[in-house]
C-alpha cells in the first residue's frame, strides 16, 4: 500500500499538499495524535483538489458545482473536527497607537 509519503514530492500538487498538513500540524500546536495527523493529511488533499477544481474554473473551465460544494463542506467538517475556530486578531497596540496619536 502506498501513501503520501511515498511520493517524490516534485509535482506543484505533492508540495502544496506537504505544505498545507505542515501548517495544519503546526496548528495544533504540539505533538500531534495519530487521527489528529491523519485529519490535517486529509485537509490539506482537500484543500489542493478543491484549489485545483477553483484554479479550473477561474480559468474558464467548466466544473461539477456539485464536487465542488462537496469538497468545501469535507474540506470544512475536517478542519472543524481538527479544531478550526475563528481568532481574533489582537488590536490592542494599533487601537494605542491611534489614541496617542
Amino acid at each position: 500500500m502506498r501513501s503520501i509519503d511515498d511520493l517524490d514530492g516534485r509535482t506543484i500538487a505533492a508540495r502544496k499538499a506537504r505544505s498545507i498538513i505542515a501548517s495544519l500540524v503546526q496548528d495544533i500546536g504540539r505533538d500531534p495524535s495519530t487521527g489528529e495527523r491523519q485529519l490535517a493529511q486529509c485537509a490539506g488533499l482537500l484543500a489542493v483538489i478543491r484549489e485545483d477544481l477553483e484554479t479550473a474554473w477561474l480559468s474558464g473551465q467548466p466544473i461539477a458545482i456539485a464536487d465542488y460544494t462537496a469538497l468545501v463542506n469535507a474540506e470544512r467538517r475536517v478542519l472543524v473536527t481538527l479544531g478550526l475556530k475563528r481568532i481574533p486578531k489582537d488590536i490592542t497596540p494599533r487601537v494605542g497607537a491611534l489614541l496617542r496619536s
